[in-house]
């Protein structure tokens, strides 16, 4: 087995790496889907990685957003903390942190078929992101795999799942 090709087990790893990964998929806030975007910035030293994450989700409506009707948005950006599990060409990690986040969840409420109002629950402050990837990684540049994350406020917790494509450089030493 060369240098490249060991295995990061129990902190035992000299590698440095730095990963700049980027995806799309679905999310939901409260029962509402929506298209999901991320975007990801993470530092790894031995088993050890720091990530600066980017997510939104937002429903997608071609003709219009269906009147009478739910709506929501929801995004957040945060410092997260985690640890990373790293073979040769596989990359397991989990990161939480702390993130800032803008949400808006209005629901509707009706009284009849043409009256109702909008009950809106909008939250703007901190939350508590957690994020778990799965990446197929090539030997230095490109890599693919999947993204989950869970973010955790008062209230309504969104989540999402994005298929994301990976840069970055896997295998350089200290």
């Amino acid at each position: 087995m060369s240098a490249q090709d060991s295995v990061n087990i129990g902190g035992k790893d000299n590698r440095v790496g730095i990963y700049i990964s980027g995806g799309l998929g679905g999310g939901q806030l409260n029962n509402l889907g929506g298209l999901a975007l991320d975007l990801n910035c993470s530092f790894k030293y031995k088993s050890h990685m720091i990530t600066y994450s980017q997510m939104g989700c937002s429903p997608i409506y071609l003709f219009g957003a269906p009147k009478n009707s739910d709506a929501m948005g929801t995004k957040y950006k945060g410092i997260l903390f985690g640890e990373a599990y790293r073979t040769t060409h596989i990359m397991l990690s989990l990161s939480a942190g702390l993130g800032y986040t803008n949400q808006s969840y209005d629901h509707y409420v009706g009284l009849g078929p043409y009256n109702g109002y909008y009950i809106n629950n909008d939250y703007n402050g901190l939350s508590c992101p957690i994020e778990v990837n799965i990446f197929s990684l090539n030997d230095s540049v490109l890599g693919g795999g999947l993204h989950f994350s869970l973010n955790l406020i008062p209230g309504y917790c969104s989540y999402a799942i994005t298929l994301s494509i990976v840069l970055g450089e896997f295998h350089f030493k200290r």
